[in-house]
Parts: C-alpha cells; sequence; structure tokens
C-alpha cells in the first residue's frame, strides 16, 4: 500500500538567522542560495541536505555536518533552510524519500528501512526548486549486523603429558 505524505514547507531562512528557525519536529531541507540584499531576494540553486529532528532549532544550530554544509558554497554564496512539521515516523520516512530520491551531497547517512515502502509526496509552500508531486519506492535497507569481536581463547595445552610413577 502507497503511504501518502503532503508536507507544506515554510521559510526560508538565511543561514545568518538561524537562530529564528522553529523549534517543531519535523523536516527541514538545506540549501546554498544567492541572497540579493538590496532587492532582499534569494535565489535557491543546490539542495544540500534533507535533515529531520524532534527540535529543528537546536539540531540545525548544533549539527555536526554544518563544516561540511559550509563547505558546499562558492563565493557570494549562503545557506539557507526551509521547514514542515512532521510526526515521527512520517519525518524518518519523508528523509528517506527525499534524500533517496535527490542524492543530497551531505546526506551521507543512511535511513535504514525494514521493508520496502512506496511513497507519494506532495510539497507545498517553500520546497524550492523540487517537484510538487512525486512517487518513489523506498528500497529495504538492513542495519549492519552488529559488530562481534571474539573473545580470546583461553590458553591450552598444546601436548598432553603422561606421568607414570
Amino acid at each position: 500500500m502507497m503511504k501518502i505524505l503532503e508536507m507544506t514547507f515554510d521559510g526560508y531562512w538565511l543561514y545568518r538567522h538561524r537562530h529564528r528557525l522553529p523549534k517543531i519536529g519535523g523536516l527541514y531541507l538545506v540549501y546554498t542560495c544567492e541572497f540579493a540584499v538590496d532587492r532582499n531576494t534569494l535565489r535557491l540553486l543546490n539542495l544540500i541536505y534533507v535533515g529531520c529532528s524532534t527540535d529543528i532549532h537546536r539540531a540545525f544550530s548544533q549539527h555536526p555536518l554544518s563544516l561540511d554544509f559550509l563547505a558546499e558554497l562558492e563565493p557570494g554564496q549562503t545557506l539557507c533552510i526551509a521547514t514542515t512539521p512532521l510526526a515521527p515516523f512520517e519525518r524518518h520516512l519523508a528523509k528517506a524519500a527525499l534524500a533517496q530520491t535527490f542524492s543530497p551531497p551531505c546526506n551521507q547517512e543512511v535511513e535504514f528501512q525494514l521493508e520496502e515502502q512506496a511513497i507519494q509526496l506532495s510539497l507545498y509552500g517553500r520546497s524550492g526548486n523540487l517537484p510538487t508531486h512525486f512517487s518513489t519506492q523506498l528500497l529495504r535497507i538492513a542495519p549492519p549486523p552488529p559488530t562481534h569481536t571474539p573473545k580470546p581463547e583461553k590458553p591450552t595445552l598444546s601436548k598432553v603429558f603422561h606421568c607414570t610413577w
């Protein structure tokens, strides 16, 4: 059965205004963009990351990939962020679907899926240059098996000695 997700994005927050990001659980899109101060307009360039969190504000401000985000910028560019509220299960599905479909360069982590799932997404509002309606098939990606370090073997005698008295 196909899962249908509808998302309405709000934004855009420039990187320098990241302290204004909403303190909501949901999904966020990180783009490179050019901002024209004199006209107060921005031009979206590339989607570089899809993230999800129980608190977007905190997650983005403390994100371990912040330097990776900034490394994607060319001179004259900045980052901007769009957000949408989503329930916990839906945000993980949406993140996996968007990351799998668009392959943003900073999405290197693997979203584990216990089963294949067809998803139809409808994006409204400030979702940038992404298509507004599309479907995708999430592939089953099992978590890696736990790493097991074998215990060192107990020392054993390699020879048996028979004693006679």
